[in-house]
């Protein structure tokens, strides 16, 4: 019944992983990943990692390509690949850089709140064609392998 809830919340959220994900940026507390899959000719999706000993939360965002670069981006043998890789690679440097700058903007700001903010800030907007959060936490992830365990051994 646990496992069930857990692969239940798993199916619900709409980031998948793709297939090239490497890290891009990291800091204290927070690892910045961008990437995409392997029929894609540039990075399509970014995420953001903080993790813990109790859970990891995850921050997402699918990158919007302007109209122009829409097609390429999904063409891994597009001549506009090297503009897609770019204009990629500008994405995820703003969201890095709009969370610097609110989280020194106000020090009592988590890692966690600077980066969901920068998803809402305007040097954003151009980038963002949907984003999520979600979390691992440890405690749930332990009953699960357990019993997978178990039932592999009987």
């Amino acid at each position: 019944m646990r496992a069930r809830h857990i692969v239940e919340e798993f199916v619900k959220t709409r980031f998948r992983q793709p297939e090239n994900f490497d890290k891009v940026a990291e800091g204290t507390g927070w690892v910045l990943y961008a990437g995409g899959n392997d029929w894609e000719s540039c990075a399509t999706a970014a995420a953001v990692i903080f993790p813990s000993n109790e859970e990891n939360a995850r921050l997402w965002l699918t990158i919007k390509f302007p109209k122009e670069l829409e097609k390429a981006a999904k063409d891994s043998g597009s001549e506009q690949a090297k503009e897609c890789r770019t204009y990629a690679e500008k994405a995820w440097r703003a969201w890095a850089q709009a969370a610097k700058g609110a989280h020194h903007g106000n020090g009592s700001r988590s890692w966690l709140d600077a980066f969901k903010s920068a998803v809402h800030s305007e040097a954003m907007r151009p980038y963002i064609e949907e984003w999520g959060s979600d979390r691992t936490r440890w405690a749930d992830e332990r009953p699960v392998g357990e019993s997978i365990v178990e039932t592999l051994l009987r």
